[in-house]
């Protein structure tokens, strides 16, 4: 047992020193950690959204951290480019696979993000498109970690069952005068053979107890359920103090407050349609898109000289 919490420290002990909201967050870092190291033997994985309130949160770092575990090299740091724009998309995704990259970061996403090539490409063990300026096309195994970042990522369509978000909330409300206390970035590169070889100790334990299972799969992603959801799950269920959940709960709890969130923007655009630009007792509600995001306003109207 020594050697397992010794093993674990390791692994993922660093990892506490992020300021998570809450266990479910923690937990799908931690899971992102067991992904990086055997994203190689696995067909499929769910991609790994890193989520944060403002910027200066501290997302990228961490995102930056698990693809060097995943790659021994700093991931390149993609512009995801427009969401619903899937051909554009999909080209990009399509060179990225070709160079055979093991981690691929895309970063600062704004808005509500989709793409039926990116959600097709995640569940599939291989991934086929025409070379440019070729009429030839090629199948490629997708081996790549997938990493996201944003302010308030939000996902829409089959993108909201194939990415874990991982939410950090910075205690300082001034982040330009925060300092860390260590480089998680550098840590990684330093220790990376130590956190694989205790990864792979932790899951070759769970394995050993039986490879006792939870109920129910990560549906598409059976073999990461086998590898990765259900040892985190043994871990968090056996051992207090691990701070660990079973991962296909917190999937379901992110994928039911997305359907919330559907039905909530259904409900706002609505009442934008009914009532923006309508005057109501010289009041109007106003609506205008400034950087990228869409602003609302109340605007009271000229009133009559004698108006009391």
């Amino acid at each position: 047992m020594v050697d397992l919490y010794a093993d674990w420290c390791v692994a993922c002990k660093e990892f506490e020193k992020y300021v998570f909201p809450d266990d479910a967050d923690y937990t799908v870092a931690i899971a992102a950690v067991f992904s990086a190291v055997v994203r190689q033997v696995l067909p499929t994985c769910p991609v790994f959204g890193f989520d944060a309130p403002m910027q200066g949160s501290g997302k990228t770092l961490l995102a930056e951290t698990i693809a060097m575990i995943a790659s021994g090299q700093p991931p390149s740091a993609l512009a995801p480019g427009r969401g619903d724009f899937d051909e554009e998309f999909r080209k990009r995704l399509f060179a990225l696979l070709l160079k055979g990259e093991k981690a691929c970061l895309f970063d600062n996403i704004v808005g509500e993000f989709d793409s039926p090539s990116f959600a097709a490409a995640i569940t599939s063990e291989y991934f086929e498109d025409r070379v440019l300026q070729h009429s030839k096309t090629v199948k490629i195994r997708v081996k790549t970690i997938f990493l996201m970042t944003g302010n308030n990522l939000q996902f829409s369509g089959d993108m909201v069952r194939r990415v874990l978000r991982c939410r950090l909330t910075p205690k300082h409300t001034d982040l330009a005068k925060r300092r860390f206390e260590f480089n998680p970035v550098e840590m990684a590169e330093k220790q990376r053979h130590l956190i694989i070889s205790s990864v792979l100790t932790l899951i070759n334990h769970w394995k050993h107890c039986g490879q006792p299972k939870e109920s129910g799969t990560m549906t598409s992603f059976s073999e990461w359920d086998t590898l990765v959801r259900q040892p985190i799950a043994f871990f968090g269920k056996h051992y207090e103090g691990t701070r660990l959940l079973d991962v296909l709960d917190v999937s379901t709890r992110q994928q039911g407050d997305a359907s919330d969130k559907e039905m909530l923007l259904a409900l706002l655009v609505a009442l934008e349609k009914q009532f923006v630009d309508r005057n109501v007792d010289n009041m109007v509600l106003r609506s205008k898109k400034i950087s990228n995001s869409q602003s609302y306003w109340v605007e009271r109207l000229n009133l009559p000289a004698n108006t009391p």
